[in-house]
C-alpha cells in the first residue's frame, strides 16, 4: 500500500462519553470533513439510481447507456434515437476503498479513483465510515426498529479506521454505443 492512502494517523476520535451514537454521528457530519454526506440515492423499488463520491461529489455509479434498439433518419438526414438500452452500475471513476480497522474487521465504501488516489486523511476516513453508519443505521431502523440499529450503531462506532487500501479497480463497463 503506498503512503498516500494511510490515515494521517492511527485511528480516529474515541466515543464521546455521555453522547448518543447519533449525536457523535451529528458532530462528525458538522466537520464539513465530507462535501456530500447524503451520497446516494434510491430509485423507488429500492435500487441504486446514482452513488457520489463522498469526499468531491463526483457520481461514479449512475445512469449508463447501451446499444441503440431503434431509430430512424428525419428528412434532414438527423439520427433520432427511439429507444437504447439504459443500465445503472459503476462509471469509470467507480473505486472500492477498504477501512481496515485496528480490531482486525474492515468496511468497503464507495469513492472515485480521483480522490482514493490523492490520499484521504485519518479524519477523513473516520467522517467516511460515519456517513456509511448512517446511512446503514437508517436501514436497520426500518426492519429492525430504533432500539436495535442504536445499539448496533453504538457498537459500530467503537471500531476506528486505521489503515485504507484499494480493492482491486472494477473493470466491467458497458460498451459505447
Amino acid at each position: 500500500m503506498s503512503p498516500q492512502n494511510q490515515p494521517e494517523e492511527r485511528g480516529g476520535s474515541k466515543p464521546t462519553p455521555g453522547k448518543t451514537p447519533k449525536e457523535r454521528i451529528q458532530a462528525t457530519k458538522t466537520t464539513g470533513l465530507l462535501p456530500k454526506w447524503e451520497y446516494f440515492k434510491r430509485m423507488p423499488d429500492g435500487r441504486l439510481l446514482v452513488v457520489h463520491c463522498k469526499l468531491c461529489g463526483k457520481i461514479i455509479y449512475g445512469k449508463r447507456m447501451g446499444p441503440i434498439i431503434s431509430q430512424y433518419k428525419d428528412r434532414a438526414s438527423k439520427t433520432i434515437v427511439l429507444e437504447r438500452e439504459v443500465s445503472y452500475g459503476p462509471l469509470g471513476e467507480y473505486e472500492i476503498a477498504v477501512l481496515e480497522h485496528e480490531d482486525g474487521s474492515s468496511h468497503e465504501t464507495p469513492l472515485c479513483a480521483t480522490c482514493l488516489d490523492s490520499g484521504i486523511s485519518a479524519a477523513q476516513a473516520e467522517a467516511i465510515y460515519h456517513a456509511d453508519l448512517e446511512a446503514l443505521h437508517a436501514a436497520i431502523r426500518e426492519t429492525q426498529g430504533e432500539g436495535e440499529a442504536d445499539t448496533w450503531l453504538d457498537a459500530q462506532l467503537r471500531k476506528r479506521p486505521a489503515q485504507l487500501r484499494r480493492r482491486s479497480r472494477i473493470t466491467e463497463m458497458m460498451p459505447e454505443a
